[in-house]
């Protein structure tokens, strides 16, 4: 809209900054030209032209100016820009005796289980199809391969007639030649970890063919069972092995079951259950020294074992699938996963024990 000099008004208008770039700096040029002498009529229309333009560009590099002067967010980074917003929020926040910083937080009384997420679960998209099946056989396998290759491990462990050199802590309780096993120490550690590698398959086995073949009417049960099926025991199957123990003497994880337990015993003291206390603590006790053995003994076996196949010179099969499996069964030692959804599920729940649980 043109003013009543002659210029352009442009006050309320937000201009973009790709707008002055593609206006070239030319009013020192036309500023000079507008000096220039006026003689008739056209020289008087061009130069009411000029101001035009020039009065123009001075209202446009003045809300230019203006807003470079404004921080804008495009130019931040991820971590500036969340530093920023935490400042901002601190700024707002910092004089308010009970700031409501979750006001606006709310939970989903489905639980997230409406139909249109539940169609992204399976539709006739091919690329969410075709990955969860990828992701899904990729799952079985790694399960498939853990038990067979730590299986046959195991019993060559157990039926070796010669004894892994290097100490062993079982040695400090039971000396070496008292070991009815030729292989020695290894031998009754890879036998535990053979029996509860057992145990995880054959209990993983039942509850999928309890699911399967339980009865419709316990509909609410079968859930139940492929929720912890799917949940809790495959992403355990993947890694399994009896390295997991040492997850219960992890500092964090200690020191959450640590407070548990002392909570559960401080509360049967003032039930005047003191013998149920006393129990509690020393199974916990005597539970966190015997996982440590097991698990130190079972990485130091393992350790000097895959060394021994790694140590070659030339890379053959087995060499390498060993060496892949201890570096995954040492990496799955703490189901990250798992202890982080075991400890948010108490605090959406509203519950005081915001403990972090963990299985073996």
């Amino acid at each position: 809209m043109e003013a009543a000099d002659g210029g352009l008004l442009v006050s309320g208008v937000v201009v973009e900054e790709a707008l002055v770039r593609t206006k070239p700096p030319e009013a020192p040029e036309l500023r000079r030209s507008a000096e220039l002498p006026a003689e008739g009529a056209a020289c008087s229309t061009f130069k009411r032209m000029v101001n035009v333009r020039v009065s123009s560009m001075d209202q446009i590099a003045l809300v230019a100016q203006s807003i470079s002067k404004r921080s804008s967010r495009r130019l931040l980074s991820a971590a500036d820009a969340e530093k920023r917003s935490f400042n901002e929020l601190w700024v707002r926040l910092n004089d308010v005796t009970s700031p409501s910083v979750l006001e606006s937080l709310q939970l989903r009384s489905d639980g997230g289980l409406d139909e249109r997420r539940l169609a992204q679960l399976w539709d006739d998209n091919f690329y969410n199809l075709s990955f969860r099946c990828f992701s899904s056989v990729m799952a079985l396998g790694m399960i498939v391969f853990n038990f067979v290759y730590t299986a046959m491990l195991d019993l060559e462990a157990v039926l070796s007639d010669e004894r892994q050199h290097g100490f062993h802590i079982l040695n400090a309780a039971i000396p070496e030649g008292d070991i009815p096993l030729a292989s020695g120490s290894p031998g009754v550690v890879m036998s535990m970890e053979l029996l509860y590698m057992t145990y995880m398959y054959a209990s993983a086995c039942f509850m999928l063919a309890s699911a399967i073949v339980h009865p419709g009417l316990q509909e609410r049960h079968r859930w139940r069972i492929v929720a912890k099926l799917t949940w809790e025991k495959l992403p355990q199957l993947i890694t399994a092995s009896a390295m997991r123990s040492l997850c219960h003497v992890h500092p964090t994880v200690f020191y959450h079951e640590l407070s548990g337990c002392l909570e559960e015993a401080s509360e049967n003291f003032k039930a005047k259950l003191k013998w149920s206390a006393v129990s509690d603590l020393l199974k916990f006790v005597c539970s966190r020294m015997f996982f440590l053995w097991l698990g130190l003994e079972v990485f130091l076996v393992k350790f000097r074992a895959t060394a021994h196949l790694v140590d070659q010179d030339t890379a053959t099969t087995r060499n390498i699938l060993a060496a892949a499996l201890f570096l995954f069964q040492v990496m799955g030692t703490v189901n990250l996963k798992s202890t982080i959804r075991d400890r948010l599920n108490p605090i959406i729940s509203s519950s005081s024990a915001g403990g972090t649980a963990c299985s073996p």
